[in-house]
């Protein structure tokens, strides 16, 4: 992972030697996988979730979603999502397989914003019995060396709670994109009067929208002071402020990032059915008028592209594939938007923001980042 994740100036034959021990890896494990996944534990999870990071590293985004789907598989198995059954486990087992299902967990949700793949560990496809797992559990071990002076005044808590927070917008971004394709679904000759009546109401959306929006009002007051000196703080640390003000910054990056690029995906979603749903424009508090959304649109994607632009490059470097991917689907809108919208300003408004993307891109240097017109057909990692 690490011959992968650093930058070529940091570490130069990273490209070379990460696949070579990337396919090690994957041999080793294929050495005992029947039995691994027979009596899976943590580790189960944690090697396959390397190993689709490590995939989707170099690029391979098909493999990578195949391999961790693996992992979802083996902890909807488990029945991760309840507290009483990770209770169970040793506490430090327990305190691993709780952030492994919570990451796998969030990146599932990714995929019901997409739409592109179902996923595994979405709530209403896990089982009759309610997600109750707790965001951290009563027997919580530490997973950060305790000796580390960069790791006191509750660091590693803090990161909890800018983790799920994270999380937690993911999941409200998921039922909001589920409650719109439920709101538009025809019905078809397989659908009951009773499903048909059940669908979602504009008055729900709304609703579920206002959380999503106001999610943000509870950012951890660590990321707020982190923020606020953002363009003064090194990636490489000197002393135990300046390495954790770094950490809380770039997941305020990511969590806006992420918050910025949904708005976009919901706009767009109820803009495509505004002939049909006129209804689900209004429920946004947008008007239902073409030039106008796109106005919006280009509006929430000039928010998205400042927001790379605020902090140092090295911040965007560091969200890795995930980033780069949110920054490709961002750019295909905006491309979309430059050849086909109403009205010569958007569309030259569109091109430059493109531009602008484009050359963040060539920057990152990314074996994900080759087309900005065909984003992969996988789904988004949990960018967190």
């Amino acid at each position: 992972m690490a011959a992968l994740l650093h930058h070529k100036t940091a570490l130069p034959w990273g490209s070379q030697a990460g696949p070579l021990f990337q396919r090690a890896a994957r041999a080793m494990l294929g050495e005992y996988e029947d039995d691994d996944v027979e009596a899976p534990d943590s580790s189960s999870l944690q090697i396959r979730m390397l190993l689709s990071t490590s995939l989707q590293l170099t690029g391979r985004n098909e493999l990578a979603w195949h391999v961790v789907g693996q992992a979802s598989m083996l902890a909807f198995r488990l029945q991760l999502q309840r507290e009483h059954v990770v209770c169970q486990y040793e506490p430090l087992e327990g305190t691993l397989l709780r952030a492994c299902f919570w990451m796998l967990y969030t990146s599932d949700c990714t995929v019901t914003c997409t739409g592109k793949r179902p996923g595994v560990l979405h709530e209403p496809l896990l089982s009759d019995a309610a997600l109750d797992l707790a965001a951290v559990g009563t027997q919580h071990v530490p997973l950060l060396d305790p000796e580390n002076p960069n790791h006191q005044h509750d660091f590693e808590m803090h990161l909890l709670d800018g983790f799920h927070l994270l999380r937690r917008l993911w999941e409200l971004a998921a039922r909001l994109m589920l409650g719109i394709r439920s709101h538009t679904q025809l019905p078809s000759d397989h659908t009951t009067a009773q499903s048909w009546r059940t669908r979602t109401s504009t008055g729900q959306i709304s609703a579920m929208y206002t959380e999503f929006t106001a999610s943000l009002d509870h950012m951890p007051p660590c990321l707020h002071r982190a923020w606020r000196s953002a363009n003064s703080v090194p990636m490489v640390s000197e002393g135990v402020e300046q390495h954790q003000s770094s950490c809380f910054v770039s997941q305020r990056f990511r969590i806006m990032c992420m918050y910025q690029y949904t708005k976009l995906m919901v706009l767009r979603e109820c803009a495509r059915h505004r002939q049909q749903h006129p209804d689900l424009i209004a429920a946004l508090g947008y008007q239902n008028e073409e030039t106008y959304l796109v106005a919006e649109e280009l509006n929430i994607a000039r928010d998205f592209i400042h927001h790379l632009q605020s902090v140092p490059f090295e911040f965007v470097r560091g969200a890795g594939e995930p980033g780069v991917e949110l920054i490709r689907l961002v750019g295909s809108v905006l491309l979309e938007i430059s050849q086909q919208a109403l009205g010569v300003g958007n569309r030259q408004r569109a091109q430059s923001l493109c531009d602008a993307l484009l050359e963040v891109l060539s920057k990152l240097d990314s074996a994900a980042a080759n087309n900005i017109t065909h984003p992969p057909a996988g789904r988004i990692a949990s960018f967190g």
